[in-house]
């Protein structure tokens, strides 16, 4: 009698023990028939099987590979044996080996084009690899065999959504729910997606009812308190957020969110000490790329309770890493280990007058790390108001008006004798560190600028001459361009018949004419803006020198831009379903900052 012979009941006892679950008896007699005969094929296909889902993937790698090995000696390679490729490759790719693991998957499908779970395994190796495009390729030849997989609809919504197409994911989980309500990983991607696709009280009703589901759900108190940070429910996401942390108290990410509300709400000192215990935990908050490996890896500078540069539009769906460090200007930080997982830094200290005490010891931080920086610290200490004010003020084609600070307790010692200064009434004061119009007020004379000043008896002040910048049919028109290096770009055009604009607070969602001009003027804004008034707006990049910054502007009757803030503390953002030609222009600012990182990291 043969080892074959003498080993094939022994197996089949095996294999049924096998298919009753009852894995310990089938993994001896699978060992038993391997003693008698080493090279048994099915012995050593079915062991590995079984090890593979025991997760023991290290044995299992043995098995399968010497089954196959077994196979190919053979020569007999048919249909049929086109799984043992997929168990082999699911192996290789729970070991990391993603790339081996994708060429068994290749080569099984040559076997049987029609074994879906090759699809399906191939599919998700590439997404791990960053290739969603083939990726969805496999998960689609999966559904036209079968179209009803929720599992498969689930994967090729995820890899949608990797490749931004965020809308085709989310119709994607619906499927899946309509064929299997319950589909967890369907239901918790589909929530997350309504979030970052602006559907907040959707994506708010589908996780509370996931709570009630499974009280406690960590996840899913997180994916909460996103959700109600975006819909601006502060409290409500402050309560899911320590939720989270009563439940896990060293959730680096949580503790970063309850940090960012209590500084939204002016609770600073909390706020100060949530910051600082994130950093201990865990010294960078790392964004993943949408792709694996990432590009490249970029550390950004967040200097809690300062002006920063706005992040959520840069950093999302990025093709590179994006490390978050919250800097103090009093902690020591290892530089070799910040060195080594960047290849550029993004500094987002941004404001002047709020993060002047961060910025000087940022300067050295940067120095000593030597990577190629987008605004580095040196450079914004050159961009507070006055500062800009005075190195803008020869700008051909440009009205810069002039912008002075004062402190609060000058202005109030010498009832602001206009005859000292280079101002007339009426005149602009703002709170020093403000933006969004908060705390600044035009003033018509010396009781309305005591009354102003006395509101804030410690603080400094910045006085800026009043421009009259009103339009011929009497509307005020605030245009924004975002610099993104040698680009100039624009993001929006806020029209009001005040003097004081921002885009929330204007009447343009109910106004059809001013949503067609700021359309227009984002399509088209050289029709707007002319060659004198664009020869401007290069003098004014090439003078502030940062490689990205804003500037809200007007145009006067005569034609000439009027400036009316430069720095790199300008909000972009993605929340735009009121205005949607509004998508495209924050898509090519998001592509243009992208490609400038990139080529500062790979030194291109």
């Amino acid at each position: 009698m043969s080892a074959t012979s003498a080993v094939d009941p022994i197996i089949d006892r095996a294999f049924t023990h096998h298919q009753e679950g009852e894995l310990n008896e089938a993994e001896a007699l699978y060992c038993k028939a391997l003693e008698k005969d080493a090279d048994n094929f099915q012995a050593h296909q079915l062991l590995g099987t079984l090890k593979l889902r025991g997760g023991n993937i290290d044995e299992a790698l043995r098995h399968l590979s010497r089954a196959l090995a077994i196979l190919e000696g053979r020569g007999e390679m048919t249909a049929r044996h086109a799984l043992l490729y997929n168990n082999l490759g699911t192996a290789l790719r729970l070991s990391g080996r993603n790339a081996e693991a994708a060429a068994y998957f290749k080569q099984g499908l040559k076997l049987d084009p029609s074994l879906i779970e090759l699809h399906i395994s191939l599919g998700g190796s590439l997404m791990e690899q960053g290739d969603f495009i083939n990726a969805t390729t496999c998960f689609e030849s999966a559904l036209n065999l079968d179209p009803n997989l929720p599992g498969c609809l689930c994967d090729l919504g995820t890899a949608y959504a990797r490749a931004g197409r965020l809308e085709d994911a989310v119709e994607l989980y619906r499927r899946a729910l309509s064929i299997v309500p319950s589909h967890w990983p369907a239901r918790i991607n589909l929530a997350q997606l309504l979030r970052r696709t602006e559907k907040y009280d959707e994506a708010i009703i589908l996780l509370t009812k996931l709570l009630e589901e499974q009280p406690g759900d960590l996840p899913v108190l997180k994916q909460l308190g996103m959700a109600h940070v975006a819909a601006g429910n502060l409290e409500s996401a402050l309560g899911y957020f320590r939720r989270v942390l009563a439940k896990k108290d060293d959730d680096a990410e949580a503790l970063q969110y309850v940090a960012n509300i209590q500084q939204a709400v002016g609770d600073n000192e909390a706020a100060s000490k949530n910051y600082r215990r994130s950093l201990q935990l865990k010294p960078l908050i790392t964004i993943s790329a949408t792709k694996s490996p990432p590009d490249f890896r970029a550390l950004l500078l967040f200097a809690p309770g300062a002006g920063n540069t706005p992040l959520d539009c840069l950093a999302d769906r990025a093709e590179y890493e994006n490390n978050i460090l919250n800097f103090f200007p009093d902690i020591s930080y290892d530089i070799e280990m910040l060195r080594n997982c960047s290849d550029v830094v993004v500094n987002l200290i941004a404001d002047v007058d709020q993060g002047h005490a961060m910025l000087v010891p940022a300067v050295d931080l940067v120095d000593r790390l030597g990577k190629p920086t987008v605004n580095h610290p040196r450079k914004i200490l050159l961009t507070d108001r006055a500062s800009i004010a005075r190195i803008l003020k020869s700008t051909p084609n440009c009205c810069v008006p002039e912008t002075l600070r004062y402190k609060g307790s000058d202005l109030r010692a010498t009832n602001f004798d206009m005859s000292q200064t280079p101002f007339s009434f009426p005149f602009l004061v703002r709170l020093t560190g403000t933006h969004g119009g908060q705390n600044f007020e035009k003033i018509d004379d010396n009781t309305g600028l005591m009354t102003f000043v006395a509101q804030h008896p410690d603080a400094d002040f910045y006085v800026t001459d009043y421009v009259d910048y009103r339009s011929s049919d009497g509307y005020f028109r605030k245009y924004r361009y975002i610099f993104v290096n040698d680009e100039i770009l624009p993001y929006h055009l806020a029209i009001d018949d005040k003097w004081k604009i921002h885009h929330v607070t204007t009447d343009m969602a109910n106004q059809v004419w001013m949503q067609n001009e700021e359309k227009s003027f984002l399509e088209n804004p050289h029709a707007t803006f002319g060659p004198h008034q664009y020869e401007a707006l290069r003098a004014i990049r090439h003078s502030v020198g940062l490689e990205y910054f804003g500037i809200d502007c007007g145009l006067d009757r005569s034609g000439r831009v009027v400036v009316f803030e430069v720095n790199a503390c300008m909000l972009v953002h993605q929340h735009n379903e009121q205005f949607p030609y509004k998508i495209e222009p924050v898509n090519r600012i998001k592509a243009a900052f992208d490609l400038m990182i990139k080529r500062m990291a790979l030194n291109k």
